[in-house]
């Protein structure tokens, strides 16, 4: 049987897209039965993977940051609730100004109908 040479580089660039396991796979042309095997047997696919990874979150951390920099608000609120721990302030409480008369309207009570 012909062992198939997997390309290190096509496989982390595929897990920077944060592709699946499944995904990474069909992108070689292999199973992924092969491809964990090969992950084990072969340090430099393993680590290939984790970079790929790891090089894909920086990319999307730097594309937030530049978007919240940019003046993105969904972004600078998003990242401020994630890096932060900043929360939205639900206030209860306070008073109301009522103008007018307060009207109590009750429904029917027990032993009443409808007409």
């Amino acid at each position: 049987m012909v062992k198939i040479e997997l390309d290190s580089a096509k496989v982390e660039a595929l897990a920077a897209l944060q592709c699946t396991f499944d995904e990474i796979a069909s992108g070689l042309g292999v199973s992924t039965d092969t491809l964990d095997r090969r992950r084990t047997e072969e340090p430099e696919i393993a680590d290939a993977i984790k970079r790929g990874r790891e090089m894909g979150k920086r990319s999307l951390r730097r594309l937030q940051y530049t978007a919240a920099k940019n003046g993105n608000v969904t972004m600078m609120i998003w990242l401020g609730k994630q890096w932060l721990e900043q929360k939205d302030k639900h206030e209860l409480g306070g008073s109301v100004d009522i103008k007018g008369p307060l009207v109590i309207i009750r429904g029917p009570g027990k032993g009443e109908g409808k007409e």
